[in-house]
C-alpha cells in the first residue's frame, strides 16, 4: 500500500512538474510572438513615415518593408506555430493563412521592385549597379521561388503526392530553408540600403537599421525554438 501511494505521490509530482514547464513554455512563445509583431509593425510603420513623401521612390523601401519586415515576418511565424499543430483542420487553414500571407509578401515585394526600377528608368541611371541592387535582385528571385517550392509542397494541392518519395522530403526541405535564407537575406539587403548615403536620415536610420536587426532577431529566435513537426497537409 505504501509504495503504490508512493507511485501515486511521484506522479502527481511528475503532472504538475509537466504543467509547469508547459506553462513556461506558453509565456516564452507568447513573449517571442509579442516581440515579433511589435518589431515588425514598428520597423514597417517607420520606414512608411520617414519614405512615403509622395514620391515614386518613397514606394520602394515601404512596399519592400511591407513585404518582408512585416508580411514574410508574419508568414513565417504561421508556419512555425502550424508544425507545432497536429495534423486536422486547424493546422490546415493555419497553413493556408501562412501561403496567402506569403503571396501578399511576394505581391508587395514587386511592387516595390518596379517602383524603384521605374524610378532609375525615369531619372536615366543605370540597373543593379551597387552591391544592395544586385543583392536585393537574387533576394527577389528568391522569393518567388520559395512560394513555388511551397506549392509544390502542399498536400493539398494534389502535386506533392505525385512526387518520386526522394524529392519529397527534398522539396520541403527547400521550401522551408529558401523561406528562411530570403527573408534573412532581405534583413541585410536592407541594411546596405538604409546606409545608402543619398537617403541617410541620421537617426533615424540608425533606429531604423536597429529595428530591422532586431527584428530579424525575434524572427529567428521563434522559428528556430519552435516545434519541428512535419506538416502533412
Amino acid at each position: 500500500m505504501a509504495d503504490t501511494n508512493t507511485g501515486f505521490a511521484a506522479l502527481q509530482v511528475d503532472e504538475e512538474g509537466g504543467e509547469r514547464m508547459q506553462e513556461r513554455g506558453n509565456k516564452h512563445t507568447a513573449l517571442h510572438k509579442g516581440m515579433l509583431h511589435a518589431f515588425s509593425g514598428a520597423t514597417t510603420a517607420l520606414v512608411a513615415a520617414a519614405f512615403l513623401d509622395g514620391s515614386r521612390f518613397g514606394w520602394h523601401p515601404t512596399m519592400m518593408a511591407t513585404a518582408y519586415a512585416f508580411s514574410m515576418a508574419q508568414g513565417m511565424h504561421l508556419a512555425t506555430d502550424a508544425t507545432g499543430l497536429p495534423p486536422g483542420n486547424q493546422r490546415l487553414r493555419q497553413l493556408i493563412v501562412h501561403a496567402w500571407t506569403m503571396a501578399a509578401a511576394v505581391a508587395c515585394a514587386g511592387l516595390g521592385a518596379y517602383a524603384i526600377y521605374s524610378n532609375k528608368t525615369l531619372h536615366d541611371k543605370p540597373h543593379f549597379v551597387s552591391l544592395h541592387a544586385r543583392i536585393g535582385l537574387a533576394t527577389l528571385c528568391l522569393s518567388v521561388v520559395a512560394p513555388l517550392l511551397g506549392v509544390v509542397a502542399f498536400k493539398k494541392l494534389g502535386i506533392y503526392d505525385g512526387l518520386p518519395l526522394a524529392l519529397q522530403v527534398q522539396v520541403k526541405w527547400l521550401h522551408r530553408n529558401t523561406g528562411k535564407i530570403t527573408f534573412f537575406l532581405a534583413g541585410g539587403t536592407s541594411l546596405l540600403g538604409l546606409n545608402t548615403p543619398s537617403i541617410y536620415k541620421g537617426w533615424v536610420t540608425l533606429l531604423l537599421m536597429g529595428l530591422v536587426l532586431a527584428n530579424s532577431a525575434a524572427v529567428a529566435s521563434y522559428i528556430f525554438t519552435g516545434r519541428k513537426v512535419e506538416p502533412r497537409e
